[in-house]
């Protein structure tokens, strides 16, 4: 049974390159090659990332080459994708599968265009996370997008800034969407925001008559903060010891800058540093240990997610000493690699 997406369980509120895209004449969707180009001048698509798509032989369902996530007919004609990894989230696309279809060999695209000339292309990263990025073609088009979301029905819905979480039973993270965006030809972010209700999440999208088209928004389903997690051992500061290392995702990285708002990123650091730390215990093996072998590993965890966030990938060494004064002191010095327990 799904859940209605308007349960909210939680609020987590917190005090706190001009791009050179090929414009789209009025009433016209664009080409698949324009589709890409249009991808790749815009900052906040996945594309240079993701894995490429394809339609079946038959064209009843297409995947990434990597099988991770299928896209497929589902209830009522709808272009519908499933997270991979038994979440049980899926989202619909506000499209129905039997429209327009696009693909050219050797395209890292696949695409449907409603009777709107807008043009719907998912995009799956290497973790099956899925950004569905929207290209408006003119002023005509709808201001408002309405995807169907299925999360399983013990599932609890949280707001963490403009992020909407999917939080299982047992508290770890299910999947959720990143907080919108949207952005005109020329790079400009266009006001967006989210509506819900039940289980539909509605885009809305406010471009008027002087906005530079064609515009691209999204939302963007994702359930893994971070891309990678391990273990290795060597030579750090001239001592030898264990390390855990972690790379955000390019959702998690979207989850966590959460729009750059002041309340938004203060979320977005909540999030990593909750969350992402029950995501990296579940790795489990050499790494669980390691994360609870001493207090030290939890305390540059935090550091990371709360005050080094451009760190590139975190490196958590087991040597470092357990802090005796909080790690937010001299933080701006040390950046997560102390030298003593209670100094920088």
């Amino acid at each position: 049974m799904a859940k209605p997406l308007t349960q909210v369980t939680a609020i987590l509120t917190v005090s706190a390159s001009i791009l050179t895209a090929a414009l789209i004449p009025a009433s016209a969707s664009p080409p698949l090659d324009t589709v890409e180009t249009i991808l790749h001048a815009t900052p906040a698509s996945i594309i240079d990332s993701a894995i490429p798509m394809r339609f079946n032989q038959d064209g009843t369902e297409a995947s990434d080459i990597n099988e991770l996530v299928t896209l497929e007919e589902g209830l009522g004609g709808r272009t519908t994708a499933e997270l991979p990894g038994k979440t049980g989230v899926s989202i619909s696309l506000p499209v129905d599968y039997s429209e327009t279809q696009h693909a050219t060999p050797g395209s890292k695209t696949i695409s449907w265009e409603d009777g709107n000339g807008v043009v719907f292309t998912p995009l799956v990263t290497r973790e099956g996370d899925v950004q569905v990025n929207t290209i408006i073609p003119d002023a005509n088009a709808p201001h408002s997008y309405s995807y169907e979301i299925d999360i399983p029905s013990n599932a609890q819905v949280v707001q963490a800034g403009d992020a909407h979480l999917f939080i299982g039973a047992d508290g770890s993270l299910l999947a959720g969407l990143a907080p919108p965006w949207a952005t005109d030809a020329n790079g400009k972010a266009i006001p967006t925001r989210f509506e819900i209700e039940g289980k539909t999440v509605t885009q809305i999208i406010d471009f008027n008559e002087a906005t530079v088209f064609p515009v691209v928004a999204d939302p963007f389903l994702g359930k893994n903060l971070f891309s990678s997690i391990g273990s290795k051992y060597g030579k750090y500061y001239g001592v030898n010891t264990n390390v855990v290392t972690l790379n955000l995702s390019a959702w998690g990285w979207a989850v966590y800058i959460n729009n750059v708002s002041i309340v938004g990123f203060a979320s977005g650091q909540y999030v990593l540093n909750d969350l992402g730390w029950k995501e990296a215990l579940a790795k489990g093996g050499k790494v669980k240990a390691l994360l609870l072998s001493k207090p030290s590993m939890r305390q540059q965890f935090s550091c990371h997610a709360l005050g080094a966030p451009f760190a590139g990938t975190w490196e958590l060494e087991t040597f470092r000493k357990n802090r005796t004064r909080s790690w937010t002191y001299g933080v701006g010095i040390h950046r997560c690699n102390w030298v003593t327990a209670d100094g920088k």
